[in-house]
């Protein structure tokens, strides 16, 4: 398994962060598994597929912007994340990843905030501790721009 290693500040939650892949899959003849997660430490209480739609040539498609009360994983499935913003609420550190590929798992503690952009339809699958309500979302406020507001890949 590979994973991206995260440089962060002393006492940064950000270090907790995980970006990995190659996860162990296991194939026979009547299957393929890949084994996104398998832990007695987490439970999920809450799992969902995003499917990240196709946009006009040169838009992005940015989701999260938020931070979570519990642990959340999310799987790329398909597509890819063209950037991944994180940033520590406690700290306020910010941290930026790009080109996390299918088949990447994101492992992101409490209190970390994240905000994906795409640019290529894309499906997740993101698994919770604590159930996301869109309606009591922490919103956090990034001091790097926000991706669409930046002008489009030509």
């Amino acid at each position: 398994m590979k994973s991206r290693e995260i440089l962060a500040q002393k006492g940064s939650n950000l270090s907790k962060v995980r970006i990995e892949s190659g996860l162990p899959r296991h194939a026979d003849k009547r299957r393929k598994l890949v084994e996104v997660f398998s832990s007695s430490d987490i439970n999920i209480t809450d799992a969902k597929i995003i499917d990240i739609l196709a946009q006009k040539e040169g838009e992005k498609v940015v989701i999260g912007g938020h931070w979570e009360k519990g642990l959340e994983i999310q799987y790329v499935l398909s597509g890819k994340i063209a950037q991944l913003d994180l940033a520590d609420v406690e700290t306020t550190e910010e941290t930026t990843f790009f080109d996390i590929e299918s088949g990447s798992r994101i492992i992101l503690p409490a209190g970390i905030a994240h905000r994906l952009t795409f640019e290529e339809p894309s499906q997740l699958l993101v698994c919770n501790e604590v159930p996301f309500v869109p309606e009591k979302c922490v919103i956090y406020p990034y001091e790097t721009p926000h991706p669409a507001s930046l002008p489009p890949v030509v």
